[in-house]
């Protein structure tokens, strides 16, 4: 049986095979390209392969609770890493923004002068999304 990795798990893949046919109903015998056909049948018909029994290990994978657990699992797995670059992140660009307002602030006004910064930073972001909203 062929499998496809998904997220390092194994899933089957099963072959599926769609037949269509479309007929022209009024008036018979017409193509259905034909103008002058004003009603088509279509017959689908669908061919699928699946496991001859039931495989509650897949089924449980599959389930909408399966993969709730898979991703709590993934994030508990990863949880230092996202902690420790939390508090990383947090502490540097702490420093860093102290730093700046250590040499910056009596000269340039950091404080007040980095929320205007940010203000008019917003407001130019706005400007653009709207200019691209009407194009």
């Amino acid at each position: 049986m062929d499998t496809k990795s998904i997220f390092y798990r194994c899933f089957p893949l099963y072959e599926e095979n769609v037949t269509t046919v479309e007929v022209c109903a009024n008036p018979k015998g017409v193509p259905v390209d034909d103008p002058s056909c004003s009603k088509k049948i279509v017959t689908e018909v669908k061919e699928t392969e699946a496991p001859s029994k039931k495989n509650p290990v897949f089924e449980q994978m599959n389930s909408a609770v399966g993969v709730f657990m898979r991703y709590f699992a993934d994030l508990s797995k990863a949880q230092w890493v996202i902690v420790g670059c939390g508090i990383g992140g947090g502490v540097f660009f702490g420093f860093v923004w102290l730093v700046l307002l250590r040499y910056a602030a009596p000269t340039y006004g950091v404080a007040y002068r980095g929320n205007d910064v940010v203000i008019v930073f917003r407001l130019n972001v706005v400007c653009i999304f709207q200019s691209r909203c009407y194009w």
